[in-house]
């Protein structure tokens, strides 16, 4: 258990800052951690965040993998993504 907030707490960490992450950063870490069986509301939420704000942003494009890891991720752990259904839907 003591792996499992380690790793939250460095990825959350890493996460805290607002710049450009890629998509591997991200949708990648969750899916791997949802594989796994650990979640954490917070992590998800602030990758969740983020990742949506790829998808909104016409200037940063997320790679069709990227998106189906997130939606895997987060299903595989049961997050809510509602708070980002609008977003999700544009993607192109």
């Amino acid at each position: 258990l003591a792996v499992v907030d380690q790793t939250n707490a460095m990825l959350m960490k890493a996460w805290a800052k607002d710049h450009q992450y890629d998509d591997r950063d991200l949708a990648f870490s969750l899916f791997a951690l949802a594989r796994l069986g650990i979640y954490s509301e917070p992590m998800f939420s602030r990758a969740s965040e983020l990742l949506a704000r790829r998808v909104a942003d016409p200037s940063s494009s997320l790679p069709i993998e990227g998106l189906r890891q997130w939606l895997l991720a987060c299903n595989g752990v049961g997050h809510s993504l509602a708070a980002h259904e609008g977003i999700i839907v544009q993607f192109p």
